[in-house]
């Protein structure tokens, strides 16, 4: 019997479920001591979540381990059966036990989910005031066991880490995967994609971060392996992806890194919106006690329960089969005496429902974690019938369905609610949800889980991508029809909608002439947001890209308009540029609800590292700073001075938007009148930010004395006349 079946035996599975107890493998204990060691200058390493010493029985005997764990019961069973001891092993609630700086840490930290967090606000307090990190509520304490242990490492020192990976793709994930970034040491991420091989008893997706302190890295590599034995060799071979450390969003989704570029997903972001500006995706209705609530035909009959206390809705999954679901779809589920009907008494229920009532309160239901904070308990929550339902967990594509029925839904399905304005797009974005296009886009706002498990949170589907409403109205109401008759006949369309949805991805910078239409694109760069205006006739289309993603801007355009319109094309790039060295002068972008703080307070802002601040003497240097928001007219500073703070020092300034980062650049300024801007290429640089080339800043900013030259008019090349030669005579 292995020591882990053995503590099992004697504390029970219930005791290690309570603290989130799953045991590192050998193999993954060895890779992780191994690299910890060889790249530190000091044999020493403390494990913050020591469990049975994993990590302990895989360090050599001249490393002076150091250990802690919260749980009595796991330290004494180690201490009564381990044969050799480490240096120094004591029971502490890590995450409050603070003062300890470390040479080198591994962990496995427990796997236990925030709503299981119990003292949460107690831990966050101490990390905003300690570490000037402010952690979202829906953190696990896997990440914040990160985050401690990260601002704990010493100077010198390597961490390695294996934990969910969730916190990649999750909004939560932003300030964990700032405090990796923000001072250039994060080494590398490896997806573990075999974790049922290492973790058989848990379901989800875990990663191990590799982070050293003793090394400034330019780029983070994103590995992964698919078997256990790959562990040998992993940093020997090529990483999925090695990705600059100026392109990493931390608002982005990581996840995209472990899949080769050649099969990632690039959206033609033009021709897409976030799905929230149809509507919202919402979870389905939360019961807290589906014994009692979710009622069959027969169980309505048999305890005699008013038929006006109970809705129609959908239960499981697996109750649903089709791409339609209609009233009578679900009259079949109600005679088969499935479980459909959701019990929901009015405000006042009458004495049949009452009697039901005390039912349940007889056998504790009001006392669940759900039902006591409801008031009544046995009250649930008021939803709508959605026409869109999309289940919440998969493996092998999601399941998205039409539902046409008055059915409600539990948990198992997220409902979308159109707003009333573009209620006549819901057949469209069902179609699009389906379609091959489709998942793939949505792809990108996924969450993985063990065992090939995904799963959708309401505002991954919310931020996802769908097309825009010009691209759906200009696809007619009757092709729409046409295929909605398909779909109610059970016809395969899924060829007709992959035709209809291919320009949704996009197809690098070529042109390319498809039923008499040409697809001219414009390449975007990783980082950059893209205001793009069309104008054709009287008619005038805005689209954007947002920061993060990288793709092609395309249009669809006949071949008379690309020889007749002259395309507009203004670049908007979060960056900070030196557009002359002497006097220093910055030229740099705000938003615009910043600007009565900017003018008022005479400060400008910019997030960066402790990093950059420190190893770049050109912020202390600078004298001139210019500011623009997209068209506006230009505002001109005299620069007094610039400091590094943390984001609380910003917010405290009265800063109007919540901050995203952990430290910012600070230049404290003063309003002059305009000055003449010389412009020359030698002249010119980025200085912090994603940035662009010279060209693309002349062609989009092109500063003159208090003007700006914002739009740049693209006409038809001249056969035989290079775009660059039509550049020199624009300007």
């Amino acid at each position: 019997m292995s020591l882990v079946e053995d503590y099992t035996n004697t504390v029970g599975y219930e005791h290690r479920k309570r603290f989130a107890q799953f045991f590192t493998p050998a193999p993954i204990a060895r890779f992780m001591v191994k690299w910890a060691l060889e790249g530190s200058s000091r044999a020493a390493i403390h494990d913050p979540a020591f469990g049975l010493g994993a990590f302990f029985a895989s360090a050599p005997l001249n490393c002076e381990f150091t250990g802690a764990d919260i749980d009595e019961a796991v330290l004494l069973f180690f201490e009564t059966h381990a044969e050799r001891k480490p240096a120094h092993l004591s029971r502490t609630d890590y995450l409050l036990d603070f003062g300890t700086r470390h040479d080198n840490i591994v962990c496995n930290p427990p796997y236990l989910r925030f709503q299981k967090f119990l003292n949460r606000e107690a831990v966050f307090q101490a990390f905003r005031e300690r570490f000037g990190v402010s952690l979202s509520g829906y953190t696990n304490i896997a990440s914040a066991f990160l985050v401690k242990s990260v601002s704990e490492l010493k100077r010198g020192g390597r961490l390695a880490y294996i934990l969910p990976s969730e916190f990649l793709n999750a909004g939560y994930g932003t300030a964990v995967k700032e405090c990796l970034v923000r001072d250039g040491h994060l080494d590398s991420v490896i997806e573990v994609e075999c974790e049922h091989e290492a973790f058989g008893e848990v379901i989800t997706s875990v990663c191990i971060v590799l982070y050293d302190s003793g090394m400034q890295n330019d780029t983070v590599s994103f590995r992964k392996i698919t078997s256990m034995v790959e562990l040998s060799d992993v940093m020997e071979r090529p990483p999925v992806n090695t990705i600059s450390l100026n392109n990493l969003d931390v608002r982005e989704k990581w996840g995209k890194y472990f899949v080769p570029d050649n099969n990632r997903v690039f959206p033609a972001l033009h021709l897409l919106r976030h799905l929230s500006e149809y509507g919202r995706f919402s979870r389905g209705i939360a019961t807290g006690a589906n014994d009692f609530f979710v009622l069959s035909k027969s169980d309505i009959s048999e305890r005699r329960i008013p038929n006006l206390d109970c809705r129609p809705c959908i239960t499981k999954s697996q109750q649903l089969n089709g791409l339609i679901f209609t009233d009578k779809d679900f009259l079949k589920l109600s005679e088969s005496n499935a479980p459909v009907y959701l019990f929901s008494p009015g405000d006042i229920p009458d004495e049949d429902a009452l009697r039901y009532i005390r039912y349940g309160e007889e056998r504790g239901y009001q006392n669940g974690f759900i039902t006591r904070h409801r008031k009544p308990w046995f009250k649930t929550e008021a939803r709508g019938v959605a026409p869109i339902l999309l289940n919440v967990f998969s493996r092998s594509g999601y399941k998205v369905v039409r539902n046409y029925s008055t059915a409600l839904s539990l948990t198992n399905f997220h409902c979308f609610y159109p707003n009333l304005l573009y209620a006549k797009y819901v057949d469209w974005i069902f179609l699009y949800l389906h379609s091959n296009i489709g998942r793939k886009i949505l792809s990108l706002s996924k969450r993985k889980y063990g065992n090939l498990l995904d799963k959708f949170e309401p505002n991954d589907l919310n931020f996802a991508l769908v097309p825009s409403r010009e691209f759906f109205d200009s696809l007619g109401m009757n092709l729409l029809s046409t295929i909605m008759r398909a779909v109610n006949r059970s016809e395969n369309v899924d060829n007709q909608l992959d035709s209809i949805f291919r320009p949704l991805l996009s197809c690098g910078d070529e042109k390319f002439e498809e039923n008499g239409k040409f697809l001219s694109s414009c390449s975007v760069s990783e980082g950059q947001q893209l205001s793009l205006s069309i104008t054709t006739g009287n008619e005038r289309c805005d689209v954007k890209k947002t920061r993060g993603v990288t793709g092609n801007c395309e249009r669809s355009v006949s071949r008379e308009e690309v020889e007749r319109t002259p395309v507009q094309m203004t670049f908007f790039n979060p960056s900070v540029f030196v557009v002359k060295k002497s006097p220093l002068t910055l030229f740099a972008s705000y938003r615009r609800d910043c600007k009565a703080w900017i003018v008022k307070s005479g400060l400008y802002n910019y997030p960066i590292t402790k990093r950059q601040f420190e190893s770049d003497g050109r912020f202390a240097q600078a004298q001139q700073l210019i500011l623009q928001n997209r068209r506006s007219k230009l505002m001109f500073f005299a620069v007094k001075g610039c400091e590094f703070v943390t984001r609380k020092q910003l917010e405290s300034m009265g800063y109007p938007r919540k901050g995203t980062h952990a430290h910012y650049l600070l230049f404290r300024i003063e309003p002059v009148d305009d000055f003449e801007v010389p412009f020359q290429e030698d002249d010119f640089s980025v200085l912090i930010g994603k940035g662009c080339s010279y060209d693309e800043f002349v062609r989009t900013f092109r500063p003159r004395s208090g003007k700006v030259k914002a739009v740049a008019t693209r006409k038809p090349k001249k056969k035989g006349v290079t775009g660059n030669e039509n550049l020199e005579k624009r300007h």
